[in-house]
């Protein structure tokens, strides 16, 4: 349509941003898997008392772990979710360029008035 500008074409290109950002949570989410502690990892050590067993350790393990296991599924999440959302960018982009010439289609259909009242520009050709 004539004084309008579709920029699908900014849409589509923060579509590969998302595929990116996959590979970014693929890594993160390996070394998420992979580092898990042992109760052992969290006694305390002291160079007065030894180990000190009232810090509990298999209490801060538990909660390390809930941690953990947590964010492991966020990424598992977004693992999934980033590429869905790079393609429904694409779809989104392209749906918008269909509507876009449907619309400047269907206003060259019905804007066609030529009466005694209103005289068609001059076209420049």
């Amino acid at each position: 349509m004539p004084g309008y500008e579709v920029i699908s074409s900014a849409v589509r290109a923060e579509a590969p941003k998302w595929d990116e950002f996959t590979e970014v949570v693929k890594t993160t989410r390996a070394f998420i898997q992979g580092a898990t502690l042992e109760r052992t990892a969290f006694f305390v050590l002291t160079p007065t008392a030894g180990i000190e067993i009232n810090l509990a350790p298999e209490t801060h393990q538990q909660a390390y772990e809930k941690v953990r296991t947590y964010m492991d599924s966020v990424l598992q999440g977004a693992e999934v979710e980033f590429p869905q959302i790079g393609d429904a960018l694409i779809k989104a982009a392209n749906k918008y360029d269909q509507a876009e010439e449907e619309v400047e289609f269907d206003l060259n259909e019905i804007w066609t008035i030529n009466n005694e009242f209103h005289k068609p520009a001059k076209q420049h050709g």
